[in-house]
């Protein structure tokens, strides 16, 4: 549980010698496995996916040191689509500083870590990200637009904070704008929707929104990557940048 405290990291316990830390605005808490809701609407029309984030064990991994690990796995009714996300906290901030593919993958370090949402939060505040997004590559400007909406979220009423992410995409020679807009409760992110733009007149959308929070040590049930022996023989893990919901890791 995340504490009241306006600190960055607060220390929660000690063993063997390594501090456990509780950060603000994203999940953290080892071993929790954190489900969502998931839709995408394009060309008329709408199809379902679910989204599960598992919080992995804090690591040093190829002597780099990561202080929160997120397995990320997207899946609809025929595909699979995995993530995993390295991040560090700084006292500025949230950082994204590597990705990989698949649990035991090779680790990409970012050359600039991405920064996910400076810290304290304030209203007003902007920043540049730059980086590969569902394997293209996306340039944003981002701007907190709120930090206090009050929100209906897994049927709970939550404080969040609002940031919004406006930019472009790179789909090939083709460049195209796209949009988002988070919700960060204190937890971390519980809602987000990204449209992005075919042309003027289309756009594909794709929104997820914060369902339960399975607390360590349970299994959550209907979530194993494709290619598990108890995943459906009719859902595949698809290449990179081939979905309209690689972009929703994170």
């Amino acid at each position: 549980m995340k504490p009241t405290t306006t600190a960055l990291l607060s220390v929660l316990l000690v063993c063997s010698g390594s501090a456990v830390f509780a950060i603000d605005y994203i999940f953290d808490t080892i071993d929790e496995k954190v489900i969502f809701e998931g839709s995408l609407e394009k060309e008329g029309k709408t199809m379902s996916f679910g989204k599960i984030i598992h919080i992995l064990d804090p690591a040093v991994v190829e002597g780099a040191k990561f202080d929160v690990i997120h397995h990320s796995l997207i899946r609809g009714d025929t595909f699979s689509d995995e993530k995993i996300l390295f991040y560090n906290a700084r006292e500025d901030g949230i950082y994204l500083v590597a990705t990989a593919d698949k649990m035991g993958g090779r680790i990409d370090v970012l050359n600039t870590p991405s920064l996910e949402l400076p810290l304290p939060v304030t209203v007003g505040a902007k920043w540049h990200k730059n980086r590969i997004e569902g394997g293209h590559p996306v340039d944003f400007d981002m701007e907190i637009l709120s930090i206090d909406k009050s929100v209906e979220i897994g049927g709970k009423t939550e404080t969040v904070v609002v940031v919004k992410a406006v930019g472009e995409i790179k789909l090939g020679a083709e460049t195209h704008k796209i949009e988002k807009e988070s919700y960060f409760s204190r937890q971390g992110r519980v809602y987000q929707v990204t449209s992005k733009y075919i042309d003027r007149d289309h756009k594909a959308v794709s929104s997820f929104i914060l369902k339960e929070i399975v607390p360590p040590g349970v299994p959550p049930k209907g979530f194993e990557p494709a290619g598990s022996p108890s995943a459906s023989d009719s859902v595949q893990p698809v290449e990179p940048g081939k979905t309209d919901i690689g972009s929703d890791h994170s």
